[in-house]
């Protein structure tokens, strides 16, 4: 039996946070303009660019990287 790998749950869970956040917003639930909207995207970007970090999916971890940033800079509109 194969033991899971904390990177793999961190894969699922960054894919989950990155889904739920333009699901919710797609419905109408989460603004783009709330902290939480951003914050679902920057957690979801880390938690897969280490992922892809490890499987050494350097094209995955550029777009991960990008969308992190886009992330941090819609919390700082945020918050300043």
């Amino acid at each position: 039996m194969q033991k899971i790998k904390i990177v793999d749950v961190l894969s699922w869970m960054g894919m989950m946070f990155v889904l739920c956040a333009y699901f919710f917003n797609s419905l109408g639930y989460l603004s783009a303009d709330t902290f939480l909207y951003p914050l679902l995207n920057l957690f979801g970007a880390l938690f897969l660019s280490i992922d892809v970090f490890v499987k050494k999916s350097y094209a995955s971890l550029a777009l991960q990287m990008v969308w992190g940033g886009i992330s941090l800079f819609a919390i700082a509109k945020i918050l300043f």
